[in-house]
């Protein structure tokens, strides 16, 4: 059976070193293992926490427009566990990134500083060579990425513990 948090192959599925692939996650997926799910979709859900904390908060989830994303800088993604995540700088609170739609509401505070406004969210440009990298860990614990760590040194981390420099 497809574990659709993780992304863990079913049996039979290829191996990397005996282990079971990983696959690295963002939020489209998460939630929608069959098919890409928009963010909106989620979020604005009735039935979604955001929605649950904006309805408490009296306020509502606004749709993703230009005038409802908020002109401060930008979050970065991160990896966790082989989910792509993005940290809320005002609560400490993390959610999906979308790929394809690289926005930010926050389920904990409803994005209050920046007025309930979406925030936009950065993608690293060496994306690809990142997940490339991760794919070759065999566990989705060690699936792990910031904006700090440079892929010389992922590379290396691989290389100490054994394996393959990255998914070819």
């Amino acid at each position: 059976m497809l574990n659709t948090r993780f992304g863990a192959q079913p049996s039979g599925a290829p191996t990397n070193g005996g282990f079971e692939m990983v696959r690295l996650i963002d939020g489209a997926r998460y939630f929608g293992p069959t098919e890409s799910v928009p963010i909106e979709v989620v979020v604005r859900h009735k039935d979604s926490p955001h929605q649950r904390k904006a309805a408490r908060l009296g306020v509502k989830v606004p749709p993703i427009r230009s005038d409802t994303v908020a002109d401060v800088p930008p979050l970065f993604a991160r990896i966790y566990h082989g989910l792509w995540i993005a940290d809320c700088p005002d609560c400490r609170g993390a959610e999906f990134v979308w790929l394809d739609e690289p926005y930010f509401m926050c389920a904990n505070c409803i994005n209050a500083k920046v007025g309930h406004k979406w925030r936009q969210v950065v993608l690293p440009a060496n994306r690809a060579e990142i997940e490339r990298i991760l794919l070759v860990r065999p566990m989705e614990i060690n699936c792990n990425w910031d904006r700090t760590q440079s892929p010389k040194e992922m590379r290396k981390e691989n290389r100490d513990r054994g394996l393959p420099e990255e998914m070819i």
